[in-house]
C-alpha cells in the first residue's frame, strides 16, 4: 500500500469518516477511493481536495510530508514526561 493510501486510512479512522465519505467529498466513486486505500496510485489534486475538505491538521502535514519530503508530522505520543 501506497503511503498516501494509509494516510487516507489513518484519517478515516480517527476522524471516524467512511470511505464513501471521503469519496464524495473529492468527488470520485467510492470504488476509485477503495482503490486509494488499498493501495492504488493517488493523483495529487484528490489528495489535495480532501484535505480541504476535511480540514484535518494532521493529515494536512502527513501529506505535506510526504509529498514534499520534509518533517513527518509530530503529535507527541512518542515522548514521556520526565
Amino acid at each position: 500500500m501506497n503511503k498516501i493510501g494509509r494516510l487516507f486510512n489513518s484519517l478515516s479512522e480517527r476522524r471516524g469518516i467512511k470511505q464513501k465519505d471521503l469519496a464524495e467529498a473529492a468527488h470520485i466513486s467510492k470504488q476509485s477511493m477503495n482503490g486509494y486505500c488499498n493501495g492504488g496510485n493517488v493523483p495529487l489534486d484528490i489528495g489535495m481536495t480532501i484535505s480541504r475538505t476535511v480540514g484535518d491538521d494532521q493529515y494536512r502535514a502527513e501529506l505535506a510530508s510526504e509529498i514534499l519530503g520534509g518533517l513527518p508530522y509530530f503529535n507527541g505520543d512518542g515522548f514521556e514526561s520526565s
